[in-house]
């Protein structure tokens, strides 16, 4: 189960935290397959402000939409990654991810790189952020 493996993973206990708190979400993502989770990691946490970290903690929409923006139903293989890739989320059909590859590895949006992935799951293949993105306005 992708919720559980991300529970074990070293330093992505605050996404699993959020992920636990929607058990629809949580169960729909334990059933998915063939799709990739940008998870930040706990440092990524760190550097919210207050005020965004007291929203994820108190608001279920606000929460939610960071997870949903994280999830791709489609697999990313980061060996094919084509430059400025857009990339569907589950949070909308019109919100996408912009990914490419740098010397640095994956980037996304131009904001948050992936340090640690394609850690593969025989549901989902996860990637581990630097950073917490939200859904555009």
């Amino acid at each position: 189960m992708v919720s559980e493996a991300l529970a074990k993973f070293p330093g992505t206990k605050q996404f699993a935290a959020y992920l636990s708190q929607n058990d629809s979400l949580g169960t729909a993502l334990d059933k998915a397959k063939n799709f990739a989770i940008f998870v930040p990691n706990d440092a990524a946490f760190a550097k919210l402000t207050p005020e965004q970290l007291a929203a994820l903690n108190t608001n279920a929409t606000v929460r939610d939409s960071m997870i949903t923006y994280a999830v791709s139903a489609e697999p990313i293989d980061p060996t094919k990654v084509k430059d400025a890739q857009q990339v569907h989320t589950i949070y909308s059909d019109t919100a996408e991810l912009t990914v490419t590859q740098s010397d640095n590895g994956l980037q996304l949006n131009g904001t948050s790189t992936v340090v640690c992935g394609a850690i593969t799951t025989a549901r989902a293949s996860i990637f581990i952020t630097d950073t917490v993105l939200f859904p555009p306005s």
